[in-house]
């Protein structure tokens, strides 16, 4: 491969895995704004989710497309 054509392709790769945390970071804030105050996990706990998310996202991309929509 070149090196101009690997280097569009790790920057494609960059771009959709930034894309993607925003997407699954966005979903969860969406999803904790609807609990009462007393119960919104701290910073800390937030970034520990998300991350975890982010993890579980990279695995079931991953996996063969089938399998990741039945999961």
């Amino acid at each position: 491969m070149e090196p101009r054509a690997l280097l569009t392709h790790i920057a494609k790769g960059l771009v959709i895995d930034h894309r993607r945390r925003l997407d699954v970071e966005r979903a969860y804030l969406e999803a904790i704004a609807c609990l009462p105050e007393a119960e919104v996990p701290s910073p800390e706990t937030r970034l520990r989710i998300i991350d975890a998310l982010m993890r579980i996202d990279a695995m079931l991309a991953g996996l063969p497309i089938m399998i990741s929509l039945v999961l």
